[in-house]
């Protein structure tokens, strides 16, 4: 859509062709790398990013009590997960983890379960705070029966021209 409104794809799905390109191909890679140099960060980012990024002490992976499609999750409430792991802030002066977060987000329609595959991977350093992430991330999703065919919605849900 991006490419799309840039004038640099004629469609949308030109653009996807794309994106998945050179994310195939390493220039969205190199481009991000520049980026990064470009607004003060380090050269080598894409390269040796363990040298610059901090990683947090703990890796917790949650998984729903049973098996089940994700039928929808709120994005919020993992927003507010991050913020209990110290990734944001609840003042203006709290200062931010940047070691902590969640990745590997289960998406709409995606079968999910102790046995398969996570609702997400918390990164933290504070037990009690994994802790509190973790029942965010639980509360956070709404799954429908094992074998449910649920539609992802789109990724695009509207288009306002001026």
């Amino acid at each position: 859509e991006l490419l799309v409104t840039g004038k640099i794809a004629a469609d949308a799905a030109e653009g996807m062709h794309m994106a998945e390109k050179h994310l195939k191909d390493g220039r969205a890679a190199d481009f991000f790398g520049r980026m990064v140099m470009d607004l003060g960060g380090p050269s080598d980012i894409i390269e040796n990013f363990k040298d610059h990024l901090e990683i947090a002490s703990e890796r917790h992976i949650v998984y729903p009590p049973e098996l089940g499609v994700v039928e929808s999750l709120d994005t919020r409430a993992i927003g507010i997960a991050v913020i209990e792991l110290g990734g944001g802030r609840r003042k203006t002066d709290d200062v931010i983890d940047h070691s902590v977060g969640i990745s590997a987000i289960a998406a709409i329609g995606e079968t999910v379960g102790p046995s398969e595959r996570p609702l997400a991977v918390i990164h933290g350093t504070n037990e009690d705070q994994i802790k509190k992430a973790e029942q965010a991330i639980l509360g956070a999703y709404k799954l429908a029966p094992a074998g449910s065919a649920i539609q992802s919605p789109p990724a695009v849900a509207e288009r306002i021209t001026v």
